[in-house]
């Protein structure tokens, strides 16, 4: 189905995105590979191509680790998905043999990497890292300098790549890391439960006071069904964000020196955390264990546990709806509510990005970038995937990272209701992108459990609130200084 009013929304959310961003672009010139070596260019089509091998000996084997395999309890979709990549990546790279890691769920996947990184069973490429993460990753030597691949990167060059996370992706001239997908997360909706829970889909609410009502009507626990799937675990900072924007705050603010002052401490942060506390406690319209790993908060959004869930329809595969016997017209988007009725209904938009083993030898890397080239960027790949996975209904809602073929990867979307792209993109306008200071996984991190014992504390005054977020802003002061000052 193709749908230009939503291509030209989705545009407008990227552009806005895109507004912060610098493109910066270093040089180095590329030595060229060993006589005996097939070389490998990238052509101006952003596929790949083998020099004359008549010349040449046959490519030499090279191994690497890709992280990303599925689970053996994920969906079907996603296992199709990942054995048609490997599959025309070893068709088309013979020579390459790969080890494929499956990754557990429901840990940090910074924490597992650093761990793999020390032990030297890291991958060499993996897309596990989110742009927000790569500024500390270049400071800590974690990731490897790609300068040079990119800077011989036709597509790079002819401007088809997205630039949204250019600035927080390279540093100083140099490059680290390449987009592999962005994508707009904020509320997702199940008109089925709230129906069941008494509530007008037609009406839905705008503002705190309004998701409180809703949110407290729908509750049954019974049921169960909850008004609100909260993510209160040891990634809650990151829904965290954006309802303190939906308060009007921020959750840091750069100071003319380069460093940031945090923010989240201000009264728009307090008051949004207070809100988070009063939705399990005053409220009760919260699943009971808001502390529940990242997988359970997915399994009670998809099944229809709850009536609203911090999330993008990209959530509800079709795997989810045959699983759980839910129409697919149950699902909707929309912006997170907010406290005043003035402030834009955010949503935050972020994306993912491939990064390579800062361990990897100059085969390794080159065998790598090919895979991360052929699945994220090659048309003809691109194309014959999309057209692989429609009839799945599995092609997701994310824009592509090639800028040009957006549209086409929308037209091949066939499961999703017109009125939810409608909503999806009108309500991407307002996204917002997640800081990417330099420290700010471990600003997350910090914030983490100060903001558990706020939401776990019945009764909590909003002076102890203040208190507890003044205390983890104190403590990001004293051990990050050159990234955070007051």
């Amino acid at each position: 189905m193709k749908n230009k009013v939503l291509f030209r929304a989705l545009a407008f959310a990227v552009a806005y995105v895109m507004t912060f961003a610098l493109a910066g672009c270093g040089s180095s010139n590329k030595e060229a590979n060993s006589e005996k070596s097939a070389v490998v260019q990238t052509s101006t089509a952003g596929q790949t191509s083998t020099a004359d091998q008549t010349t040449q000996e046959p490519a030499k084997k090279v191994k690497i680790t890709l992280w990303g395999k599925p689970n053996s309890d994920a969906g079907e979709n996603e296992k199709k998905s990942y054995d048609y990549q490997i599959s025309k990546y070893k068709e088309k790279y013979p020579n390459v043999e790969i080890e494929e890691v499956s990754v557990k769920p429901g840990i940090d996947y910074r924490e597992q990497y650093d761990k793999a990184l020390m032990s030297g069973e890291e991958p060499t490429l993996t897309r596990s890292f989110s742009y927000t993460d790569i500024p500390t990753r270049i400071k800590d030597g974690t990731i490897a300098d790609i300068t040079e691949l990119v800077n011989n990167w036709d597509l790079k060059k002819q401007n088809l790549v997205i630039k949204t996370f250019d600035e927080a992706i390279s540093s100083n001239g140099k490059w680290y890391a390449i987009p592999y997908a962005s994508g707009v997360v904020g509320m997702a909706y199940n008109k089925t439960a709230i129906q069941a829970g008494g509530g007008d889909v037609n009406n839905l609410p705008k503002t705190w006071d309004e998701f409180a009502a809703m949110g407290k009507k729908v509750t049954d626990k019974s049921v169960p069904r909850f008004g609100y799937i909260l993510v209160g675990m040891d990634w809650n900072v990151w829904p965290f964000t954006p309802w303190v924007w939906s308060a009007g705050g921020e959750m840091v603010r750069p100071n003319s020196d380069g460093t940031f002052k945090i923010a989240f401490n201000e009264d728009p942060g307090v008051d949004a955390a207070l809100f988070w506390n009063e939705m399990i406690w005053k409220y009760e319209m919260t699943q009971k264990d808001v502390l529940e790993d990242w997988d359970a908060v997915i399994q009670d959004a998809v099944a229809g546990r709850g009536a609203f869930a911090f999330g993008d329809p990209t959530w509800y595969s079709g795997d989810a709806v045959k699983k759980y016997n839910i129409p697919k017209d149950s699902f909707g988007f929309m912006g997170i509510p907010v406290k005043d009725a003035s402030i834009p209904s955010p949503c935050l938009a972020g994306g993912e990005v491939w990064t390579f083993s800062p361990k990897a030898d100059k085969d390794q890397l080159e065998a790598a970038w090919n895979f991360a080239q052929l699945v994220t960027y090659d048309e003809d790949f691109l194309i014959g995937y999309w057209a692989f996975m429609s009839p799945l209904h599995g092609v997701d809602m994310r824009n592509s990272a090639r800028v040009d073929l957006t549209e086409k990867k929308y037209s091949y979307i066939t499961d999703v209701p017109q009125w939810i792209l409608k909503e999806f993109s009108e309500v991407s306008k307002n996204a917002k992108p997640e800081p990417y200071c330099s420290n700010w996984n471990d600003l997350k991190n910090t914030l983490a459990k100060p903001l558990q014992s706020i939401l776990l504390k019945k009764n909590i005054t909003r002076d102890e609130v203040k208190k507890i977020l003044d205390g983890a802003a104190d403590e990001l002061y004293q051990k990050y200084p050159d990234s955070f000052k007051k």
